[in-house]
Parts: structure tokens; C-alpha cells; sequence
């Protein structure tokens, strides 16, 4: 027996190092429990959301009411949600919104964050590989995430997984500077007509400006609106830190400084910042308008796409 060990041991530590490092990782791995997350604490929650987002490319540190918010915004399911566990202890998560996204159950990616001590040790590829089967059996059909470019180790992972890219997104921030739209007026929209403002887009939004998303956000978004009589013909639906979810145009509207009221509106002509993520990075005349208003791109994403069915 003790021979057998010893030659085991001479086996591993002459293999090449990456493959040590592979069979060591997926060892360790495979010491964690895996479970969905019904079961933990909103407390417990929070505090290993913000150890694993604290040294990140745009660092998040939510409460717990906001992040509960968040998990209402997108849509979240915790019973289609993974955690991995040290004993008792949540040592990694990865949050599952659930929605009928063009005609297909779709889930999305809502964070995904292993704890320092815990990554390099292939924890989200494990938690992939227990919760695949459960969102296939509750039948969905479609994965979806967003990735920060430079992320790399995340882009290799979810690759590992089955993913693949999509869309390309930019994310945008400044003051606008733009100059003055005519007289159009601006009014804040209280029942939107979300079926008829979508005849307005170019482009499908990503998850956390879809539709679903804004309506679960209920009154922490505002709409405001320009009406040619009683028909609305353009909008834009933003929070109170100016984040512009969405703005659109009807399309025989265009070119006429519509846009630029609202933009002007909602940044108190041109005294605030605002911001907007996710834009399309074929979106040519979104982003143009972007670029006239001098916003400044300051990260680009990576949507990412898994067939489940």
C-alpha cells in the first residue's frame, strides 16, 4: 500500500505543472458542496457579494436592500441559483434571473463571485456543472451573461463552459454637451406603454434595461416622455443617479432634436452626469449621438451566449 502511495505520489509531481495544477484544482474543487441558494441569509448573501466584487474593474459594495433590489431588478430565481459552500460557509454564488426573452426561457447571469481564498481552484466551472442540469430540467433554453473585456480568467472560464460571444457592448458616463433642442416639451410618463414604445428601438436591450428589468424597478426609474398631441413619439427611462436604462426615437421623429431635449432634460441642461451601459457596439446611430454629446466610453462588455435545449 505504502508503495502503491509513494508511486502515486512520484506519478503527480513528475507530470508537466499545468496539468498538477488542473488535477489539484478540480480536487479541490470537489471538496465544496454545491446547493442553490433558497437557504442562505440575505445577510450571508451580501457579505460574500461584496468580498468577491470589492477588488473588481468597476468594484461593487451593496447593503442589503440594495442588493435585494438588484435580485428583484433582474429577475432572480435563487432556486436556479448556485452556491458553493465550505461547511456552512458561502464561498462562491452565481445569480440566475429567469425571463422569456424573444420567445425563448432564458436565464441570465446576474454576478457571479468566488471569494479571494477560493479562486484559481475551478469553483465557478463546478458550480456550472451543478447547475446546468438543474436549469435544464426546469426547462430553459438559453444562458446568457455579460462580461468586462478585460476580464480574461472569466472569459476562458465561461468558454470552458459553453459560452460564446455575442454582442459586443460599450458603457458610457459624462456631462452632455448639447446644444438646444427647439421647443419640445418633456413630461414624465406615468402608465408607459411598453408594448408601443418598443416599435421606437433599432436594437434589443441588454437584460438589465429590458423591459422586465424596468418594471420590476417600479418607481426607481422615471420616464420622461415628448408627445405630438397625444402620441408619444420619443422617451427615455432613467434612475435617480441619471442611469439612462433606455431612449428611443419614433422613427419619423428622427433628426429633429427629440433626443437632445431629453438628454438635456435629464441632465438639467448639461449641470449633470449621466451614464448608460450596454450599448451595442453596432448601434451606429445611437452611438453617434453618444459621441455629439461628448460621453466618453469607459468599458466595454462582452455578451455571452450558452444553448441549454
Amino acid at each position: 500500500m505504502r508503495r502503491s502511495l509513494r508511486r502515486a505520489a512520484h506519478n503527480l509531481f513528475n507530470l508537466p505543472w499545468l496539468i498538477v495544477h488542473h488535477v489539484i484544482s478540480r480536487f479541490m474543487a470537489h471538496t465544496l458542496r454545491f446547493a442553490t441558494l433558497e437557504q442562505v441569509a440575505a445577510a450571508q448573501l451580501t457579505t460574500v457579494f461584496n468580498a468577491a466584487f470589492a477588488e473588481y474593474f468597476v468594484p461593487i459594495q451593496l447593503n442589503t436592500e440594495q442588493l435585494q433590489q438588484k435580485l428583484i431588478n433582474d429577475s432572480v430565481v435563487l432556486s436556479l441559483s448556485a452556491g458553493a459552500f465550505d461547511g456552512d460557509e458561502l464561498v462562491g454564488f452565481i445569480l440566475h434571473g429567469a425571463d422569456t426573452v424573444q420567445g425563448e426561457f432564458t436565464v441570465y447571469n446576474a454576478g457571479t463571485g468566488v471569494l479571494p481564498a477560493y479562486r484559481g481552484r475551478q469553483v465557478t466551472q463546478a458550480m456550472y456543472r451543478f447547475i446546468l442540469p438543474v436549469l435544464k430540467a426546469r426547462g430553459a433554453a438559453k444562458a446568457l451573461l455579460e462580461v468586462i473585456d478585460k476580464n480574461e480568467p472569466a472569459i476562458k472560464s465561461y468558454k470552458a463552459t459553453g459560452y460564446t460571444q455575442q454582442r459586443e457592448f460599450l458603457c458610457f458616463k459624462g456631462t452632455p454637451q448639447l446644444p438646444g433642442a427647439g421647443n419640445w416639451e418633456v413630461q414624465e410618463i406615468q402608465q408607459p406603454d411598453w408594448a408601443y414604445m418598443q416599435t421606437f428601438w433599432d436594437w434589443q436591450p441588454a437584460w438589465q434595461n429590458g423591459q422586465t428589468a424596468l418594471r420590476n424597478a417600479g418607481s426607481a426609474y422615471r420616464i420622461a416622455g415628448i408627445c405630438e398631441g397625444d402620441r408619444l413619439v420619443a422617451y427615455a427611462a432613467y434612475n435617480q443617479q441619471n442611469r439612462i436604462a433606455q431612449f428611443a426615437v419614433d422613427k419619423a421623429y428622427r433628426g429633429r432634436g427629440l433626443a437632445t431635449a431629453l438628454f438635456r432634460h435629464i441632465s438639467q441642461d448639461g449641470t449633470k452626469p449621466v451614464t448608460l451601459v450596454n450599448i451595442p457596439a453596432d448601434a451606429g446611430a445611437t452611438l453617434a449621438f453618444l459621441e455629439r454629446a461628448g460621453l466618453e466610453m469607459f468599458i466595454r462588455q462582452y455578451e455571452m451566449a450558452m444553448p441549454l435545449s
